[in-house]
């Protein structure tokens, strides 16, 4: 009997040793996968572009496309506008004839082609 109390003890003490290391390899191996996805949170978190970026971004944006139209505006250009007024005078004074109006029309493509440079 005390052969076997001690076997059971040895046997006990073996069990309990490797629940201990598996319990350390457990624990070991969470620690890491914690630290992996706090340093894959981190680097997603330094992607993300802020609401500052995107406010900055939307304002740059709205500027190109102020400076777009302006340059669209027919009154910078009054070379245009006075070409445009007499080709559509010429249109509706040729309603019937409008192949009569060509140089008006070649007046008005080389104002466009001019503001265009």
């Amino acid at each position: 009997p005390t052969d076997q109390v001690t076997l059971d003890e040895q046997i006990r003490n073996r069990i309990n040793s490797e629940l201990k290391r598996l319990r350390n390899d457990e624990y070991a191996v969470r620690q890491q996968i914690e630290q992996e996805l706090a340093k894959e949170n981190t680097d997603k978190d330094n992607s993300l572009i802020s609401s500052d970026n995107v406010a900055n971004t939307i304002k740059d944006i709205k500027q190109k496309v102020d400076r777009h139209n302006s340059k669209r505006d027919l009154n910078n250009f009054p070379a245009i506008k006075s070409s445009q007024s007499e080709l559509v005078s010429c249109l509706t004074t040729n309603k019937d004839r409008p192949l009569d109006c060509h140089v008006q029309m070649d007046g008005f493509k080389q104002a466009v082609a001019d503001a265009e440079k």
